[in-house]
């Protein structure tokens, strides 16, 4: 009898041991298929390049790894400044306002302090994954810098996959606008460089072919934190909304191509875009003769009508960069329309207008460029300058009266002519830490609005400012 019980007890032990074996491998094969799935369900953010990394190596399973850059910004003025971001991100110097005694309402100096521009992500590191014989990459990551005339709460910067595979790759999520890619300028400023150079993150599909030493992508971008200026019913500027480019149905279209070799690139690209600015308009009713209806109290009749509008333009970008040793040159130019989606000057006006109350607009033209130079001194010192310069060519034709201009070319009534900045930058690094210290100059140079030409005129001698810019950085 004891013998029986004893080989009982051990056959419920093995029973036992080999469920719990068991449960170990399915719950193994769990959390495995779990981790494949994140791929697809979460995207992973950027390093502190902003760029997507070429791996290392490839794993067998894919792996999530933590990253941040704990970030804080003093500033000084020596005017006030057309800016966003809380103050952070430098645009322009403000035209003068002058008062009833000749002063100048905008030249009071301005400091600033903040530590909104922190943020801190999750990589997913380069996985193979065999079914799609694919090598998948992706991120997301966040900062403190809000967007509109909100900051201080959180945001997403980046929010992507990236699908590799043997001489192709295909993004899919939010990532830089392809016209920002290329060449980035290296200043400290949170404004990268803009409006000198296109900024902004939006949602894309962008699909990339690499052939030896090049490569070609094209790509459909939307609009989510950084938008277009739209027309409200009256014929007023409406702000800034989503709204625009959805009714446009079609996403910005861009396309472009780059030759890379050793200590060199140079590359070529392009974007096609279209927004509807309003869907309402409030038209004044006529009778059978053409003429205005009145009311009782002797005013016009105006009724709300659908109109069918639409802005298109485009942008074309050249680039190129050139390293040896210590020494990096990096230069871009944009020729391009109705960019002021990308923090740059641009928008559009009210040229004609039919019966029904729908208007013809057409967008203005702008040229910009810019030029930087990096210098390694040593291990740990480096010195960045940066130049730009931006021209409003304006859209050259007769505007209608009554009507405004849509975009970011109006400060205060005055028209932005031209704009420059010159800019240079000392960093020191040791170990994960960096203290920068930059110093820009910015000039501006504001006209009137001459509705005829459809440009501005009379820009006289232009407005200058300084930022002194501290930072001190670290990174994990």
């Amino acid at each position: 009898m004891k013998n029986l019980s004893t080989n009982w007890l051990k056959k419920q032990k093995c029973l036992l041991i080999f469920a719990a074996s068991n449960f170990q491998t399915q719950m193994k094969k769990i959390i495995t298929a779990a981790l494949i799935a994140l791929q697809f369900t979460a995207v992973f953010a950027q390093q502190a390049a902003d760029t997507i990394p070429v791996p290392a190596k490839v794993s067998k399973f894919p792996k999530v790894k933590l990253y941040g850059i704990l970030r804080v910004d003093f500033y000084y003025n020596s005017r006030q400044m057309e800016e966003s971001s809380d103050g952070f991100a430098l645009v322009l110097p403000k035209a003068e306002d002058i008062d009833a005694n000749g002063k100048d309402l905008n030249a009071a100096q301005m400091t600033g302090f903040t530590a909104t521009a922190t943020r801190f992500g999750i990589d997913l590191e380069a996985f193979y994954l065999k079914a799609l014989k694919t090598t998948v990459t992706g991120r997301i990551e966040t900062d403190f810098q809000g967007f509109g005339s909100s900051v201080t709460m959180l945001r997403i910067r980046h929010a992507w996959i990236n699908m590799a595979f043997k001489n192709s790759e295909l993004l899919v999520g939010q990532y830089w606008h392809p016209l920002f890619e290329g060449v980035v300028p290296n200043v400290l400023d949170v404004n990268g460089g803009h409006p000198y150079q296109p900024f902004g993150r939006h949602p894309q599909v962008k699909f990339t072919y690499k052939p030896k030493n090049m490569q070609l992508f094209v790509a459909g971008a939307y609009q989510t934190q950084f938008l277009s200026t739209g027309v409200d019913a009256n014929g007023n500027s409406s702000g800034r909304n989503l709204s625009f480019q959805k009714f446009a149905l079609l996403p910005d279209l861009n396309a472009g191509i780059e030759y890379s070799k050793e200590t060199w690139k140079i590359g070529l690209m392009g974007e096609y875009k279209q927004i509807v600015p309003r869907t309402v308009a409030n038209v004044a009713s006529t009778d059978d003769n053409g003429d205005p209806v009145i009311d009782t109290d002797g005013n016009p009749v105006i009724n709300a009508v659908y109109v069918k509008e639409k802005v298109q333009s485009y942008a074309v970008a050249a680039y190129g960069q050139y390293s040896q040793k210590a020494v990096t040159l990096k230069a871009k130019a944009v020729y391009g329309q109705n960019l002021s989606d990308l923090s740059m000057i641009g928008g559009y006006a009210a040229t004609a207008v039919n019966d029904k109350g729908e208007w013809t607009y057409k967008a203005f033209d702008v040229a910009t460029a810019w030029l930087n130079a990096d210098f390694n001194i040593t291990k740990n010192w480096q010195i960045s300058i940066y130049g730009g310069y931006t021209k409003n060519l304006g859209c050259n034709s007769q505007v209608l009266t009554n009507t405004s201009v849509y975009g970011s070319l109006l400060y205060a009534g005055q028209m932005i002519d031209q704009a420059w900045r010159a800019s240079a930058l000392l960093s020191y690094r040791i170990l994960n830490w960096n203290a920068v210290l930059e110093y820009g100059y910015n000039r501006a140079y504001y006209g009137d609005f001459d509705i005829s030409k459809g440009k501005a005129v009379n820009a006289g001698n232009g407005i200058g400012g300084s930022r002194l810019l501290a930072v001190l950085m670290y990174s994990f």
